[in-house]
């Protein structure tokens, strides 16, 4: 019997793998198939309204390239941590790790056109960690593009609120425990906007329409504290009328005798939740009414796409460039940090991330289509060769050397991180990934 058991699950697993294999193929098969049908658009439209020169939209700037040689100089003060890491320990993951995002953005691959001096990028080495800036930058545009598709069609039918829950300041003994409370809390008081359960008698979840959430870490380091709280998007119905009229403590600032923020009925009964499950208390009504104050929160209907608040960082670890972090600091959120989930979507959005080729605007890859072809027609490039990002930009501010990328190209991607900036406020130095 156990054989028989035994053989059910090798094969189960095997039939698993071959899904998986074919789904892969499918999607390669998909993308050959798209890419020579652009192509041979290209070709056609280029026969009637050919490229007299390579376009500015697919070019990457001399600001470009200072921008993230700046960063990967800035990067070596991690990888020197991860170096003192091995030296502690002796385990040989942390100098692989190091190497990893000290090169990161080094290495350059692509196509060089040597007589036109362009250089056509296909790929860079990332390190794909996540105290990394460049790759944070990648992550978050990837998360975005992840949620975007979805959160534009929800939008039509549901707000989006901006749900912020905080809670009073912690060593760094208790934030791995207090980062799991507070994921534990958050998931039992979605469950009672869902309706799941027996619910709270006398408050009436139905009235919100929940359908699903999103919810984020963010951790500010301080010198001897941390500061976690949850950054979260709530999508409820339409027209509902939160009218912020109540003062309590959390209205005033430090330095401040006049409230510089009113609650609405709808946030203090938030705030009183979140306080019960972060302590253990039962969720009654009577708990609710009696407590005379929860945990500060903050509950904003979001105009438009500034919904992109909830992919910001996980971790504040700068302030105008220069690291906050100690090493002490980094070994405890690096431990933290591993196979933690920073991301999490609940309702509709749970474990479902919408990615949709669609939203690249056929134009733009047809366009660069005729760049290649522009290029290709005076000369043979040098075909996946590799460059360092220091000669790059060497000769790229000597004008010798200009960089193309099809991704440059893409006109969602450049919308979409140009919205990302105006609303975090991020300014030019929040790059385009690729």
């Amino acid at each position: 019997m156990r054989k028989n058991c035994n053989q059910i699950i090798r094969n189960a697993a095997a039939n698993r793998r071959d899904d998986l294999q074919r789904k892969k193929l499918e999607l390669l098969e998909a993308k050959a198939e798209h890419e020579l049908a652009v192509q041979r658009y290209a070709e056609r439209e280029f026969r009637y309204s050919p490229l007299a020169e390579v376009p500015d939209d697919v070019k990457l700037t001399n600001d470009y390239f200072e921008s993230v040689r700046n960063r990967v100089e800035y990067n070596n003060f991690y990888a020197d941590y991860y170096m003192q890491r091995y030296s502690d320990t002796n385990l040989q993951k942390f100098a692989d790790i190091s190497q990893r995002v000290r090169d990161c953005h080094k290495s350059w691959f692509g196509d060089k056109y040597k007589e036109s001096g362009y250089f056509n990028v296909k790929r860079v080495f990332h390190c794909h960690n996540r105290w990394c800036w460049l790759c944070n930058h990648l992550k978050q545009a990837q998360r975005l593009g992840e949620y975007h598709v979805k959160l534009e069609q929800l939008t039509k039918v549901y707000d989006v609120y901006h749900v912020v829950f905080t809670v009073p300041n912690v060593t760094g003994d208790v934030l791995k425990s207090t980062l799991l409370q507070m994921q534990s809390s958050l998931k039992k008081l979605i469950r009672y906007f869902q309706e799941r359960g027996n619910g709270i008698a006398g408050v009436d979840f139905a009235q919100y329409g929940f359908v699903g959430a999103i919810r984020s870490f963010e951790i500010v380091i301080s010198p001897t504290e941390y500061h976690p709280h949850l950054h979260c998007l709530f999508l409820m119905k339409k027209g509902l009328n939160f009218p912020q009229t109540e003062i309590n403590k959390f209205s005033f600032n430090y330095d401040s005798s006049v409230p510089t923020r009113l609650f609405s009925k709808f946030e203090i009964m938030l705030q009183k939740m979140f306080y019960l499950l972060m302590n253990g208390k039962k969720l009654t009504l009577k708990n609710i009414e009696n407590l005379p104050f929860g945990y500060s929160c903050t509950a904003d209907c979001v105009e438009g796409e500034s919904w992109h608040e909830v992919f910001k960082y996980a971790t504040k670890m700068s302030k105008d460039g220069a690291s906050v972090c100690t090493y002490e600091q980094f070994v405890l959120l690096d431990d933290i940090f591993h196979r933690f989930k920073m991301i999490q979507g609940y309702g509709v959005f749970y474990n479902d991330k919408t990615k949709s080729d669609d939203d690249i605007d056929p134009t733009a890859e047809i366009l660069f289509e005729k760049v290649l072809i522009l290029l290709n027609s005076k000369e043979k490039p040098e075909r996946d060769i590799s460059m360092a990002l220091d000669k790059i930009v060497d000769e790229v501010h000597k004008k010798q050397l200009t960089v193309i990328s099809k991704k440059l190209s893409y006109k969602y991607l450049k919308t979409l991180m140009d919205n990302v900036k105006a609303e975090l406020n991020i300014g030019n130095d929040y790059f385009e990934p690729f």
